[in-house]
């Protein structure tokens, strides 16, 4: 019988306003590169005309839901999603060293845990085989190059810069 488990200190919600959808993890980038990077994500938003409609669908965890770290919320395939995420991948892959477990999975954190009892780790593994999540659809209007920055109350995400596709609202 696990005892001791206090949820107040084993899961740590993060703050809507931090909330963002994670393409692409590129892991520690000295701050020097930065704007190299800027440079590049610049060069492969002028490839895409527009950006791509995307559903949630389905949690997930990372490492993996034996020993959940992080919770998060993915969405549904898409091509144009797809292509977006290659796109960087290959233009980032020639500044920096990319691991391949550095090719994220398109995902929202919305919390990270601390010491969770296994009864609940296999229980959010079962709910992750489900289709039990509202159909949520949104336009992606920009992509930004983020930072994440690790802290006592958990990562504080910034935003360092923010790329939009050439195309107007009106698609000219």
């Amino acid at each position: 019988m696990e005892t001791g488990f206090d949820p107040q200190r084993a899961v740590r919600w993060i703050r809507p306003t931090q909330f963002h959808l994670t393409i692409l993890f590129l892991g520690n980038v000295p701050l020097s590169e930065i704007a190299s990077l800027e440079m590049t994500a610049n060069e492969v938003m002028a490839l895409f005309k527009e950006l791509p409609v995307l559903t949630l669908s389905g949690i997930g965890s990372f490492p993996a839901f034996h020993r959940p770290r992080v919770l998060w919320v993915g969405c549904r395939s898409n091509g144009l999603l797809q292509q977006l995420q290659s796109g960087f991948l290959a233009a980032f892959s020639k500044k920096i060293p990319l691991k391949e477990n550095e090719r994220s999975y398109p995902h929202i954190t919305i919390a990270r845990f601390r010491h969770l009892p296994r009864r609940f780790a296999e229980r959010m593994r079962i709910l992750s085989e489900k289709d039990w999540l509202p159909e949520c659809i949104w336009r992606v209007n920009s992509v930004s190059l983020m930072r994440s920055v690790s802290g006592p109350e958990g990562a504080e995400y910034t935003c360092l810069s923010n790329f939009s596709t050439q195309i107007g609202p009106n698609g000219s």
